[in-house]
């Protein structure tokens, strides 16, 4: 049986449905930059521009992708600690994929991403359960998040674009 190339491992609502194992997706967080670069980082240019389906993102774009999108979390959950219920927008991913940024090399969002998720970790695992339930309006998706949900959503994140990343490379089916 194949997998659903567009999700290969459930949407992100699936995810965040029921209940989460906040530890387990702080530390898949923590983890996602090293499993990034011990899976993918010395990919040959030819590589990185895989795809894992027909009119997909191929590597480079999507390991630029995951540092965008993953910068957004950081500054959602210090929003959500910060501000009563702040409304944030979300932000256009396909025409951010066609900016002059993403032609930069992979290392680029690499380096990035160590940086980003120490802090994005440290900051998820020493929040109080209080602190975990406040929320974020998404104004694009018209609902409240807690930062417990966007730990979950930026675990799968995480793990939904290395499955793509295996799937383009074909260690996946």
């Amino acid at each position: 049986m194949s997998v659903d190339r567009r999700y290969p491992i459930g949407t992100m609502f699936e995810a965040i449905s029921g209940d989460i194992d906040y530890d387990a997706c702080v530390q898949s967080i923590k983890d996602f930059p090293r499993s990034l670069r011990l899976r993918f980082s010395d990919l040959s240019e030819a590589e990185l521009s895989l795809t894992y389906r027909e009119d997909s993102w191929d590597i480079k774009t999507l390991v630029h992708h995951c540092a965008d999108s993953h910068m957004h979390a950081l500054l959602r959950v210090k929003w959500a600690l910060t501000e009563e219920v702040p409304s944030i927008i979300g932000y256009d991913e396909g025409p951010t994929a066609t900016l002059a940024d993403y032609s930069l090399p992979i290392e680029t969002s690499l380096s990035l991403l160590d940086g980003l998720h120490p802090r994005l970790g440290h900051l998820l695992e020493t929040l109080t359960p209080e602190q975990r339930e406040r929320t974020y309006l998404h104004t694009g998706h018209n609902r409240t998040f807690t930062i417990t949900e966007t730990a979950g959503m930026y675990a799968w994140h995480g793990m939904h674009h290395l499955a793509h990343i295996e799937l383009a490379l074909g260690l996946l089916k």
